[in-house]
C-alpha cells in the first residue's frame, strides 16, 4: 500500500509510548461526544504502537449478521464495508472466541477475505471488542511485509479496546435512544388525536400538532402545565390526583373512555385515554394521553336532549289545549306563553291576516304590550309565509328588502322567523306565524309546535263551525 511498516514499540513492559497512546484513547473515550472522531483516533494508535502498515475498527450488525466498517487507516478506499460475521476470518474467529487471534502466516492460514488477499496481507492480529463480555466488535491491524506480531501486540489492543468500548456502545446506545424518540414523535405526529406525553414525575414533555391545532397554544400550555381546570360531565372539578394521566401514574393501569371537559368558559370536551409506558424495571416511565375532541358531539348530545324536553312539553301542551276549557283567544295566549318558553326566543308572535293588515292577536316575551297592534301586510314576512306556505327568516329586517323596516321597528323586532300554521288551524284561526328575534332560528321545532298545537285546538272544531270560510271571529280563512 505504499506505507512503511512501524516499528513495534512494546516490549516485555509496555513503552511509555504505548502508555502514551492508551492514555489519549482513555481521555477521549471519558467524554465521547464525536464517535466518529474516537474511533479514528483508536485506529491510529492501534497502528502506531502495533506496528504495521493498517488497522480497522468494525462494529457487529445484529440485523445483516455482519461487521460494519466504522474506522481504518492505511488500508485505502476500496476497503469492504462489510464483512460477514460467518466467513472463516480472523476478525470472525475473534469476535466467536473473545479472544485475541494472531496470524503471522495470513496468506495459508485459511483465515482471509477477498480484499486482503488481494491487497496481500502478510500478518494481521484481531481482537474482539466486548462489553461485559460481551462482543460487539472487532479491531485488527495488519501489515503487508514481513511483519510479526506476538502476545504484547495482542495485550495492547485488547487494552486499547477495553478502554474504548464501552464509549463506542454508549455512544450507539444514546444514537439510537434518539432514533427512536424520533421514530416515536413521528409516530405520534401521524395520529390524528390529540397526544400529550407526560414524564414519571407528572411533567408534560412532549405533545403533537393536532394536540396544539384542537386546543391552541394557550390552553394547550394550561393542559401540559397542569393549571387548566378539569371538569366531569356533571360539571363538578376533577382533583389533580383524579386526572387520567395523574391516574394510570398512579395505579400503573390504563385509564381510558374518561370524559374531560377543559376549562370553565369555552369549554372543550374530549374523550381521553391514558397509558402508562413501562421500563425494564417496571416502572412508569411515561403516560401517553391520547384525547378526541368531542365537542361537536357533547353539543349535539345536549341539544338533542333539548329537544326532547321540548317535545315532551309540546305534548303536554297539546293535551293542555285538548282538555281544558278555553276559548279561542285564551288559546292563542298560551301558544304564544309555551312558544316562548320551548323556542327559548326573546319574543313570540301569534298574527292574524285581515284582509291588507296583519294582526297580533297573542305575545310574549316583547315587553310592550303589541296584542291588536295592526301592520300592513305588504313588506311584511308573514305575507310570504300565507301566500306560498314556506317559512320566512331574515337575519335583519332593517337591511332585507322583503321588510319594511318601519313595520318591525314599530313593534321592535329585529330578525323574525315566521311559519305559517297547519290545515286544522287555518280553518279555525287564519294564517299565522311567529315573529322571532332569535337569529339561529328552530324551524323544525316550530314547524313540531304548530303539529301539536293544530291536533290540540282542532279538537275544537265543533265550536267554530268546520269549512273553510271565514273563521267565528270574521278573519279571512
Amino acid at each position: 500500500m505504499g506505507a512503511t511498516a512501524g516499528k513495534r514499540t512494546i516490549g516485555p513492559e509496555l513503552h511509555p509510548a504505548a502508555m502514551a497512546a492508551l492514555h489519549d484513547v482513555a481521555v477521549a473515550a471519558g467524554g465521547v461526544s464525536d464517535p466518529d472522531r474516537l474511533a479514528n483516533l483508536v485506529v491510529e494508535r492501534a497502528r502506531q504502537i502495533a506496528g504495521g502498515e493498517g488497522a480497522v475498527l468494525r462494529w457487529y450488525e445484529p440485523a445483516t449478521r455482519s461487521f460494519r466498517l466504522l474506522a481504518t487507516v492505511g488500508t485505502g478506499e476500496d476497503m469492504e464495508a462489510l464483512i460477514a460475521a460467518n466467513a472463516p476470518t480472523a476478525i470472525s474467529g475473534a469476535f466467536k472466541s473473545g479472544h485475541p487471534i494472531v496470524l503471522n502466516d495470513y496468506k495459508t492460514s485459511g483465515k482471509t477475505t477477498p480484499w486482503g488477499r488481494l491487497h496481500n496481507i502478510a500478518a494481521q492480529v484481531a481482537v474482539p471488542l466486548l462489553v461485559d463480555g460481551r462482543p460487539v466488535g472487532t479491531l485488527a491491524v495488519l501489515s503487508y511485509a514481513d511483519h510479526q506480531y506476538d502476545s504484547s501486540d495482542a495485550l495492547f489492543l485488547s487494552l486499547l479496546a477495553a478502554i474504548v468500548t464501552p464509549a463506542l456502545e454508549s455512544a450507539r446506545l444514546a444514537s439510537e435512544v434518539k432514533r427512536q424518540a424520533r421514530s416515536v414523535a413521528q409516530i405520534y405526529e401521524a395520529l390524528p388525536v390529540m397526544v400529550v406525553v407526560y414524564g414519571r414525575d407528572g411533567v408534560a414533555i412532549q405533545h403533537n400538532s393536532a394536540a396544539e391545532a384542537a386546543l391552541g397554544a394557550e390552553r394547550l400550555n394550561g393542559v401540559r402545565e397542569r393549571a387548566i381546570p378539569l371538569v366531569r360531565e356533571d360539571g363538578t372539578p376533577i382533583p389533580a390526583d383524579e386526572r387520567p394521566f395523574a391516574r394510570a401514574l398512579r395505579t400503573k393501569a390504563p385509564v381510558r373512555g374518561t370524559i374531560v371537559g377543559y376549562g370553565d368558559t369555552a369549554r372543550l370536551w374530549a374523550y381521553v385515554d391514558a397509558v402508562p409506558v413501562f421500563d425494564e424495571n417496571g416502572e412508569v416511565e411515561v403516560v401517553v394521553t391520547s384525547s378526541i375532541d368531542i365537542t361537536r358531539l357533547k353539543a349535539a348530545e345536549d341539544q338533542q336532549r333539548q329537544d326532547a324536553e321540548r317535545l315532551r312539553a309540546l305534548i303536554e301542551l297539546q293535551t293542555q289545549l285538548g282538555t281544558l276549557d278555553l276559548d279561542a283567544n285564551q288559546a292563542i295566549r298560551v301558544v304564544a306563553e309555551r312558544a316562548l318558553e320551548l323556542t327559548g326566543g326573546p319574543g313570540v308572535a301569534v298574527q292574524m291576516i285581515e284582509g291588507d293588515e296583519v294582526v297580533i292577536a297573542a305575545c310574549a316575551g316583547f315587553g310592550v304590550e303589541l296584542v291588536g297592534t295592526r301592520l300592513p301586510r305588504q313588506g311584511n314576512p308573514v305575507n310570504g309565509c300565507a301566500q306560498d306556505g314556506t317559512s320566512q327568516s331574515t337575519s335583519d329586517v332593517l337591511i332585507d328588502p322583503r321588510c319594511g323596516r318601519e313595520i318591525f321597528e314599530t313593534a321592535g323586532i329585529r330578525s323574525p322567523a315566521v311559519q305559517r300554521s297547519l290545515p286544522g288551524v287555518r280553518r279555525c284561526h287564519g294564517h299565522d306565524g311567529y315573529d322571532r328575534r332569535d337569529r339561529a332560528g328552530q324551524p323544525g321545532l316550530l314547524r313540531a309546535f304548530r303539529l301539536y298545537r293544530g291536533r290540540g285546538r282542532g279538537r275544537r272544531r265543533a265550536v267554530h263551525g268546520r269549512g273553510r270560510g271565514p273563521g267565528p271571529d270574521g278573519h279571512d280563512a
